[in-house]
Order: structure tokens, then sequence, then C-alpha cells
């Protein structure tokens, strides 16, 4: 019988070391695109004889090269009504050099000051370390705000008094969040088992390490691509496995509070945010391995990504000062407003790399590419809060 190209199930743990899965396989759920197609060397014999007849080739180190579109959403709240379940794709993501922890998003009042991307947020009520900074989104009002917290140590109450460096505020609510950051000690990462069924037939791919992209349309369901290389395993007829899947939907573009740098949203738009991670994906040769490779390895990585904010007047946006003087911009956005299903992301300094014309809806835009750029493993987060 043949299989049915419309049949898929898809499954994916983390890998401990000596390659056991830790804890259940997460099924998730994928998006048309979705392939797994073996890759190898082709070794050819450079031989002479007397015919010209080709002797052949072999294929050496072989991998699987894997691509999952997945929707880019949460899996909502746990039992308890506040703490934030991780996404389905928390194993992806680990396998990227990404690292998870525990996160808030703290309203506040009365804020005097700016707390600093870095700054060790304290609790000067009941004395304690709160978290780190990782970002801070003004209101409208007057003193009101949200910081956004990683590497959570005790969450704070209502009206606790906080602090950080210099800057003051009083604690208006508190919101649970899962935080996703890139980290480059690599004892910390993470690889990650794919077991992809088309139909009847099942490629595990093993070892795998993945990169990372998005894209963030207004009026689009908000999607995100893995692009991974695992360790080749023979495919085998196994029947396609039952699998429950969560009926959560994914945000869609709108009202997503997007902010690149001081741009006035309110006077211009911005239709599309595009990240790409660009992680430099290495195999790992072993002549006592099978298929010649040990594993994979992420040896660096170059973020970058582009957005195109609309033409207005250059007293208000100067894209130009920013690309010519390597000035820096912050972007953020939330989409989505359900608890558990929000999806936040900050990237804290960005700079231009290209600046180009295009058209929208009769009005003129930019196209601005640019470099994603940190200190200290510092230039992405992602939030589901």
């Amino acid at each position: 019988m043949s299989n049915s190209s419309n049949r898929r199930y898809i499954a994916i743990g983390l890998e401990n070391a000596d390659g056991s899965v830790t804890g259940p396989m997460q099924v998730i759920e994928v998006l048309s695109g979705f392939a797994i197609k073996p890759n190898g060397d082709t070794k050819t014999r450079d031989v002479v004889r007397s015919s010209m007849s080709q002797v052949g080739s072999v294929i050496g180190a072989k991998n699987w090269d894997l691509t999952i579109p997945v929707e880019m959403k949460g899996a909502g709240l746990d039992t308890d009504g506040t703490t934030v379940l991780p996404p389905a794709m928390h194993p992806l993501l680990m396998s990227c050099g990404m690292v998870s922890e525990a996160g808030a998003m703290i309203a506040v009042t009365g804020l005097l000051g700016l707390p600093k991307l870095g700054d060790e947020l304290t609790n000067t009520t009941t004395p304690g370390v709160v978290g780190t900074v990782a970002h801070v989104v003004v209101g409208d009002v007057a003193g009101e705000a949200v910081i956004w917290v990683r590497d959570l140590q005790t969450a704070p109450t209502a009206a606790d008094e906080l602090a950080a460096g210099a800057a003051t505020a009083t604690t208006a609510s508190v919101a649970d969040a899962l935080v996703y950051r890139l980290e480059s000690d690599r004892t910390q990462y993470k690889t990650a088992v794919i077991h992809g069924h088309m139909d009847s037939q099942r490629r595990i791919a093993t070892r795998s390490r993945s990169d990372f992209s998005f894209d963030w349309t207004a009026g689009e369901f908000c999607k995100a691509q893995f692009s991974l290389k695992g360790l080749y395993q023979s495919p085998a007829n196994v029947p396609l496995p039952d699998a429950e899947y969560s009926d959560i939907e994914p945000p869609i573009g709108q009202n997503a509070g997007l902010q690149l740098g001081d741009y006035p949203t309110d006077t211009g738009t911005i239709e599309k945010l595009s990240f790409q991670l660009g992680a430099d994906i290495q195999p790992v040769p072993d002549i006592n391995s099978p298929n010649g490779r040990h594993s994979y390895r992420i040896v660096g990585r170059k973020p970058t990504g582009s957005i195109d904010p609309e033409v207005v007047d250059l007293a208000d946006f100067n894209p130009f000062d920013l690309w010519a003087n390597g000035g820096k911009a912050a972007i953020h956005a939330t989409l989505g407003s359900v608890a558990g299903e929000r999806v936040s992301l900050v990237l804290p300094a960005t700079r231009m790399t290209g600046i180009s014309d295009k058209e929208r809806a009769g009005s003129d835009a930019y196209d601005l590419s640019f470099d994603v750029t940190g200190i200290d493993d510092d230039e992405f987060y992602l939030f589901f809060h």
C-alpha cells in the first residue's frame, strides 16, 4: 500500500549524554513543508583501468537534514491557573543552543528612573533578589511600565517596592513567564532526537542540532521554522502512532505593540518582522562512530533580521543615522492576549546593516536589515507568558 502524503506524525525529545531521552517525547504539529531528507558525502574511487567504465561511488558519512515549520504558540497554563507550560517547540528551541529560565512580566507603578538591561531587580519590601532585567516597556500613563524579568529567583507580590540600579517602582501585578535565551557555554547545550513518521515509514534522527527563524506578519498566523541536522538511522516500516494535539490556536499578527527604537508607531506602520538565528552547525567526525560522525556541534551564531517601517519625517525616525553611525535600536513585540498563550520577543540592541526602499499600500516604506548584537548572551529573549 502506498503512503499518504497527508499523514504525518512528529515526536521530539531531548537527549542525555548517553543518548537516552529526558522525559517523554513531545508530539508537535508541523505545517506543510515538513521534510526529513537523507544527505551524505559521496565518495568516488579515483582508479585508472584499461576501460573507461565508471566504478561508481559510495556514500560515506550520512545524516538527516530536517525542515520543521511550526506555528509559534504557547501551551497555556498549568492546572493551577498561573504557571506557564513549556511550548510544544521546547525541545526544538533547546536544540538551537538556548537555555530556558523562569521569568516574569511585572507590571509596576510609580517608576522613577529606568532599569537597564542586565540590572539586578531586588525587592526592598521583603529583601531579596527578584531576577535580572531583560527589558522594560514604558506605558502611556506616567510611572507605569512592565519589567520583563529573566532568571527569576523570588517573585514579588502586589505593593512590594522594587529597585534596579538607581530606578525604583511599586509592584502592581506579576504574571508567570518562561524565558528562552541564547547561551555560549556548550556544556549547557542539548541535542534532540526526532521521530518523523511519513505515514507508515518512520525516520529517526539523533544528536540533532537546529537553526531557527521566524516571520511575524500583520494579519497572519505567526510561524517559525527549524532547520536541523541529525545522525542517520535507516528508516523502518512502523504503524503511524496515535496522537493528541493542542487546540490552542497561534496568535495572529495584530495588537503586537511592535516597537523599533523610537519609531513613532502612532503615525507610521510596520508590517513585518523577520529573524534568523544563523547557527553554524558542524558535524563532528569520528572514525569510531557509525556513519563516521559522532554528533553535531553549534560552533557559532550570527543572528540577523529585517523590519519594514513606513517612512516618516526624518526628525521622528532616521534610519540613515542609525546605519551610518552604528547606532543601536531595541526591538520588542508581544503576540497574543490570552495568559499562557502570549509570545513576546526582545532584541535589545540591533544594528542596521542595510536600507532599501519599498512600497506599501501607496506609501513609501523602508526594508531595514539588521544584525542582532549583545555582550554576554543578552541579544535575544523569547518570553512565553
